[in-house]
């Protein structure tokens, strides 16, 4: 068994890695999944470099039938980056998420319901990750079996099934645009809000800063409303690996 290391707080008293254990690289994220573990076939898993990724253009317009997640699951604070992907011929089932994280578990991949024989829950189609060593990571994996991967985009298009009816994309790249228009004026009232009501608390009068939070307060709502929604419409093939940061995951 060859065990990746993933980056980790120096005082966490359980470390997260990959291991890849026969045929199947193993996920181990303590910070998000306690003890448990998840697999996945390496035959079926591609990795990224995620200094040689390519644009796929030619995905633009492709919408998916179900959504198609690749998260940052990072393990050492949200505001680093990741270093490395892999995507997934077919979506991986997470481990339970831990109780102290349960709310952010549709953040980092929304629940599916019951198909074809695959029961309910988090699944995500590909993975973020930030290895200690991310050539190394990469060299590892491949030659345990995995498929290196220069475009994720495309390679994932190849994978998934498409809504084919040009009208049903345009009603979903319609409905994206609203969520994202919502999401950007809930943060915009948020943090305008929030600095408008410190400012009035501290220079003008505590019943002053009222109107100015209850407007901060309509910005969160709205904000990580439409990010909670739109996360149920994730059928773009923007679910790249290219994003390089958090996911509010996908990117195809």
């Amino acid at each position: 068994m060859t065990v990746i290391p993933l980056r980790a707080y120096r005082i966490a008293p359980r470390k997260p890695w990959l291991r890849i254990d026969g045929d199947l690289v193993v996920v181990r994220a303590p910070a998000w999944f306690g003890g448990k573990t998840f697999a996945a076939p390496i035959a079926s898993t591609g990795v990224v470099d995620l200094d040689l990724v390519q644009e796929s253009p030619e995905v633009d317009d492709v919408v998916f039938e179900e959504p198609v997640v690749t998260p940052y699951l990072y393990t050492s604070g949200p505001m680093t980056q990741p270093n490395m992907g892999l995507v997934f011929a077919e979506p991986v089932l997470l481990a339970p998420f831990r109780w102290i994280v349960r709310s952010q578990s549709s953040e980092i991949a929304p629940k599916r319901s019951a198909r074809g024989g695959r029961p309910a829950g988090h699944y995500v189609d590909g993975l973020l990750l930030r290895a200690v060593d991310p050539k190394a990571a990469v060299e590892a994996l491949v030659a345990a079996g995995a498929e290196p991967v220069v475009a994720p985009d495309a390679w994932l298009a190849a994978r998934r099934a498409r809504v084919e009816d040009p009208g049903v994309v345009a009603e979903m790249a319609a409905k994206e645009r609203r969520f994202t228009r919502a999401g950007r004026i809930g943060a915009v009232l948020f943090f305008g809000g929030l600095a408008s009501a410190f400012a009035l608390d501290t220079w003008v009068s505590e019943d002053a800063a009222v109107p100015a939070f209850v407007a901060a307060l309509v910005g969160a709502v709205l904000h990580q409303g439409t990010a909670f929604l739109s996360e149920r419409a994730w059928f773009r093939p923007r679910v790249g690996v290219r994003r390089r940061r958090r996911g509010d995951g996908p990117a195809a």
